[in-house]
Formats: C-alpha cells, structure tokens, sequence
C-alpha cells in the first residue's frame, strides 16, 4: 500500500499543479490528494475508500465502544479510510512539509494513528488496523539554509524511528525550482 500511496500522491501532485488556481505545489490542499488516492483505489482495486473520516466511526465499525472515544478522538479525522465488508482495514494521514509547514504535523499524525491502533489492539476485538503517513516533502529554501527534500526525510526515518518509508522519486517543480519527493511510512 505505501507504495501506491506514493504513486497515486505524485501523480494527483502532478495532475493539480497545472491547474491555474494552484500557485505551486506546495499549495495544492490536503483534501485534493486524498479525494485523487482515495478515488485510484477504487479505480485500481475496486476497494471502498473514503475520505475525511472521523476516527469515533472508524472505532464504532470496528465494534469498539465507550464514553472515552469522544474525548480520546472526537475532532479527528482519516484523510482516507479503506473498507472491506463496511469494516475499516486502513487509514492514510496525509502532509505537506514545505517552508510554512514542517515535520510536525507528520510526527502528529504518526502519533495520532498509533493511538487509535492502540486502542483497536486493547479493545479485545478480533480486527486490526493499518495505518500510513504520506507526505509531499518540498525542498525548503529559508535565506542561506536549504533543506533538500532527501534531507528532510532522513530526518523523518530518525524522528519516526523507522526505516519502513516508502519514497518515490524526486520530481522537479513546475517553475524549474526546487523540487519534491512523495513519500509514505507505514505506523507500527
């Protein structure tokens, strides 16, 4: 899955950057590249896959209930979400690092999905959870310190503490500038 996950973030990158209301790729909403993936899974594997889904839904398909799901999840949500049988079997967080957003928000979803496998696992139920974090990670050019996009995800397997990241090949920016890279790292 990671690396359609990077396939499809490269290529919905790549389709929106040539609209004429996209300034740069870095500017291409959240919400465009997951409704692009979401919709290739379907396309390519006929999987029900949605977007914007709260994690309290995704608890209650998996037949986890309690008072604590509100306040532990209540405001959060899965860029995208793969079904089998109405029951949830993944979830994608997707990111963009870029000069005004850094690896946090990474590091944030990370933790975020682990939680929520977490309580999937001590919830006694028979059903387990993926779950993924892609990113589009742009070259970040900041007065005389340029972060390379390559940097930036080393710095991700460090802060993340894994190896299992799935990156994709450097693409050059649409202007000739500095380029990115689409990535996925799987959450264990």
């Amino acid at each position: 899955m990671q690396q359609e996950v990077v396939e499809f973030g490269k290529q919905a990158v790549l389709h929106y950057r040539d609209m004429e209301v996209i300034t740069g790729e870095n500017r291409i909403p959240e919400g465009c590249l997951g409704l692009f993936i979401a919709s290739k899974f379907i396309a390519r594997h006929h999987w029900n896959a949605r977007v914007e889904v709260p994690y309290t839904e995704l608890l209650r398909r998996l037949g986890i209930s309690g008072a604590d799901l509100t306040g532990g999840f209540g405001g959060r949500r899965a860029d995208i979400a793969v079904f089998q049988d109405q029951k949830p079997v993944a979830i994608v967080e997707l990111k963009i690092i870029d000069e005004g957003r850094g690896v946090g928000g990474v590091r944030e979803d990370w933790v975020k999905i682990r939680n929520l496998m977490q309580r999937v696992t001590s919830s006694g139920v028979a059903a387990t959870l993926d779950g993924y974090v892609g990113a589009l990670v742009c070259d970040i050019s900041r007065g005389s310190k340029d972060t390379c996009a390559e940097q930036t995800v080393e710095g991700l397997k460090v802060t993340l503490g894994t190896q299992a990241v799935y990156v994709g090949d450097r693409v050059p920016t649409k202007s000739g500038g500095s380029g990115w890279i689409f990535i996925c790292a799987e959450v264990h």
